[in-house]
């Protein structure tokens, strides 16, 4: 008699993509957070002018990679 095991058998790769993801994005929420601030206010130039460097343009695509990844993982 064979048993028909059902799952989609993500397991440890699943978890690991959950603990990462999240890492990434508390990481970046901190950044912002104390970016934020140290700052105080911000007007439209002062946002441009954060989102001119190079650095925060790869931390807020990582964050948005690792969000939809995060999601993703969460819901299958």
């Amino acid at each position: 008699m064979n048993r028909v095991i059902v799952g989609a058998h993500y397991g440890m790769g699943s978890w690991l993509a959950q603990r990462i993801t999240a890492v990434i994005m508390a990481l970046y929420t901190l950044i912002l957070g104390f970016v934020l601030i140290e700052e105080g206010s911000f007007d439209y130039a002062e946002w441009q002018e954060l989102f001119a460097n190079g650095w925060m343009r790869v931390a807020t695509l990582l964050f948005a990679a690792s969000l939809a990844w995060h999601a993703w993982v969460g819901m299958r």
